[in-house]
């Protein structure tokens, strides 16, 4: 029971090990894996400074300074939360999208460049940590979107076509209802009036 913490020699005697005000973790070093694109992944954290010796807690992805490039918010034990910029090249091959606005549980199927990404809207990425809600897709060197399929929570299916890139849409949620009512024409416009 709890290797490596402390045991019981028996269920009549023993003890656990104080660690005291320790991790029960311990320091270990970071990684970070980019994504090749061919179902390969290659750690790199040694080439960008993150494999730092950290007591890691919970991490959130989000672009906090709306360059289209993910940055990581890192909380360790016992210490301050600590940001790490992307601050990877911006070339004619670093092209994204941004969806916002989404209700959680909605599932996004994107086509581009001969590519095609699905992420799922979620409310939470891991222990003590949460990413943004909105939905991130890097996109390469495709300079349109050819199509987006969002599959809401309700059921209800919405497509976009021809895309534009580098950009945030908010999309919010739809209420049929009131969709299809504001697209009734007035009466009073429809008579002349």
């Amino acid at each position: 029971m709890f290797e490596g913490v402390g045991r019981r020699s028996s269920d009549a005697e023993g003890s656990f090990l104080d660690i005291g005000h320790n991790s029960l973790n311990g320091y270990e070093r970071n990684v970070l894996f980019r994504n090749e694109g061919d179902g390969r992944f290659v750690e790199v954290g040694w080439v960008t400074g993150s494999d730092r010796v950290e007591d890691g807690r919970g991490m959130a992805v989000a672009d906090l300074d709306g360059d289209g490039r993910l940055d990581l918010v890192l909380r360790n034990y016992r210490s301050a939360a600590g940001i790490l910029r992307n601050r990877g090249p911006r070339g004619s091959d670093a092209h994204w999208v941004v969806l916002d606005g989404l209700p959680i549980g909605s599932r996004v199927r994107l086509e581009a460049g001969g590519r095609t990404q699905v992420r799922s809207v979620r409310a939470g990425s891991g222990f003590l940590s949460s990413g943004s809600p909105r939905v991130h897709f890097g996109l390469g060197d495709a300079t349109r979107i050819d199509r987006i399929e969002i599959v809401e929570p309700t059921g209800r299916t919405r497509v976009r076509k021809g895309v534009p890139v580098d950009r945030i849409l908010r999309l919010g949620l739809v209420d049929p209802e009131v969709a299809e009512r504001d697209a009734e024409p007035d009466p009073a416009t429809a008579a002349g009036e």
